[in-house]
């Protein structure tokens, strides 16, 4: 761990002054670098992490003893950040400038332009987007805008800056921003007004796709229904319906949802839809006929051709029988899936169910069964988090430490570092920093550690 990491550490546990006394020791030592590349590139590490933090002094004198152009351009636009993220754009500005390369200023203008519209400058964040030297990096920007205009109630101002565009699929993703903003403010019905204005059909689909959720969400079955209609592309449509169909089950009309399941032609989608409704069923205290809806969806199985519908299909019944309490059969059906990473997945899902059914040693043996790499992992990391959550950190280590990957298994160590931290048990998170052999998650814990004691 160096002292820039240090630096680091201290500045986000609010010890600017040690942050500060880090990064001028690590400045003396990087002026006294033999190797040219090595020393600039230093320089430049101390000169960004000064810039973060708002050492805008120090910065500026450490840009004098960068020589390399390609080092100095990065430093000036570094600074310029730091500038605006006080609000002085003018100096902002008057930094970049000194950038004289346009492909090494122009990530700069469009970062400055993101600042300004986060601080809610969007007039200015505009004028500084209209000075990006492309194109795209001009779009990035104005989206930006847009969408914190809209995330923050300003749905007019989003729509007007919605049409500075040259291109209708940049105006159709600024629609698509204040739509989403829309919905979650409630304003269903503004958002239908804006969508039907959208030309594109793909950014008209997702925009009917998401007004279909919140209404099925809130309830709205029929609206919901009609809002999927508008959906062109027939593999999403068909998703949605079985996503509100569930939503239709959970708000009570159990035997609607069925209905409508079983007015679905295609057998893979009836299957979604009745491995959703099959569970919330058995809540109710049916679990007899949600299993015998389930034998429905094993026997539709027979009509799928699509081999990977159909190894989803039997992903979703599996999730649906562990869900209801059937264990041993949601295992014989995830053993009929014979693609090996689907059956991973499976396995995991089901693994994760079962912790959040405080089943940890079932979720366990699962786990340890799962072949597919990526899907033991994120299995694992979650029986990990949960047992550190309970306090169990000699479990929880002893669940990381058979994680192949080092990385992944230096990060686990550090998840249960930071959880015991942030339940105040900051004696165990310290001495579980044995476990770590990996500098970036050694840095990484430290940090964890010194917000927790900070807080």
């Amino acid at each position: 761990m160096d002292l820039i990491d240090v630096a680091k550490a201290q500045n986000k546990a609010n010890d600017e002054m040690g942050a500060n006394e880090s990064l001028a020791l690590a400045l003396d030592l990087a002026k006294k670098l033999d190797d040219n590349i090595e020393r600039n590139e230093t320089l430049l590490e101390v000169l960004q992490t000064q810039a973060q933090i708002g050492n805008i002094t120090g910065a500026k004198s450490t840009v004098e003893l960068i020589k390399d152009e390609e080092a100095l351009y990065e430093a000036y636009g570094e600074i310029a950040l730091a500038y605006a993220r006080k609000r002085e754009y003018e100096k902002a500005y008057s930094m970049a400038k000194q950038i004289e390369i346009e492909a090494s200023l122009a990530p700069f203008i469009i970062e400055i332009s993101n600042i300004q519209a986060e601080k809610k400058d969007y007039k200015i964040a505009f004028n500084s987007a209209r000075n990006a030297i492309y194109y795209d990096d001009y779009v990035e920007a104005v989206l930006k805008i847009v969408e914190l205009e809209a995330k923050n109630g300003d749905f007019e101002k989003a729509l007007e800056t919605s049409v500075k565009f040259d291109d209708e699929i940049s105006k159709d993703i600024a629609k698509q921003y204040i739509i989403d903003a829309l919905l979650l403010a409630g304003n269903i019905n503004k958002a239908q007004e804006i969508a039907q204005n959208i030309k594109i059909d793909e950014k008209k689909s997702i925009a009917y796709r998401n007004i279909a959720i919140v209404q099925a969400d809130i309830g709205e079955i029929n609206a919901a229904l009609n809002s999927a209609s508008n959906i062109i592309d027939e593999e999403t449509k068909n998703n949605i319906i079985s996503y509100i169909i569930e939503q239709q089950a959970k708000h009570g009309d159990i035997k609607g949802a069925y209905e409508k399941a079983n007015n679905i032609k295609q057998a893979y989608y009836q299957i979604l839809a009745l491995s959703a409704i099959a569970p919330i069923e058995a809540e109710t205290g049916k679990k007899a006929n949600a299993l015998i809806h389930l034998d429905e969806a094993l026997a539709l199985l027979n009509n799928i051709t699509d081999m990977d519908n159909l190894f989803g299909a039997y992903r979703n019944i599996s999730f649906a029988q562990a869900q209801i309490g059937e264990l041993n059969a949601a295992l014989k059906t995830t053993s009929k899936i014979t693609d090996e990473n689907i059956r991973a997945w499976a396995l995991r899902d089901i693994a994760i169910l079962l912790v959040d059914n405080d089943d940890i040693n079932e979720a366990k043996k699962i786990a340890y069964t799962i072949e597919e790499m990526g899907a033991q992992e994120k299995a694992l990391r979650y029986i990990i988090d949960r047992l550190a959550l309970l306090g169990e950190l000699k479990q929880a280590s002893t669940v990381a430490s058979i994680i192949n990957d080092k990385n992944s298994r230096n990060s686990a160590y550090r998840d249960i570092i930071r959880i015991s931290a942030e339940n105040g048990d900051i004696d165990k998170a310290i001495k579980n920093l044995r476990l770590i052999n990996n500098n970036d998650a050694m840095v990484g814990a430290l940090i964890d550690i010194a917000e927790n004691l900070a807080n």
